[in-house]
């Protein structure tokens, strides 16, 4: 079975409702990354590392309302 964007962004969103702390999102995309390693969709690995990389520096930080964005279109994507 696939990790998919779909999968990927229901829980972001869920996670969103938690936590808007950069780190701890960042450091939650990595682990799912990690766990569905062997299973993530085409172009999925990039997607997540998007996240991942927040933990770096406030320079890669995504606002609220890019946030948003970015879970609109993990849910649209077929």
């Amino acid at each position: 079975m696939s990790y998919t964007r779909q999968n990927f962004g229901k829980e972001l969103l869920e996670r969103l409702a938690a936590t808007s702390d950069p780190v701890a999102l960042a450091r939650w995309a990595y682990s799912k990354y990690m766990e569905h390693l062997r299973e993530l969709e085409p172009g999925l690995k990039a997607l997540i590392m998007k996240l991942v990389v927040m933990e770096e520096g406030p320079e890669f930080e995504l606002t609220k309302d890019q946030l948003d964005d970015f879970v609109r279109t993990l849910l649209e994507s077929q």
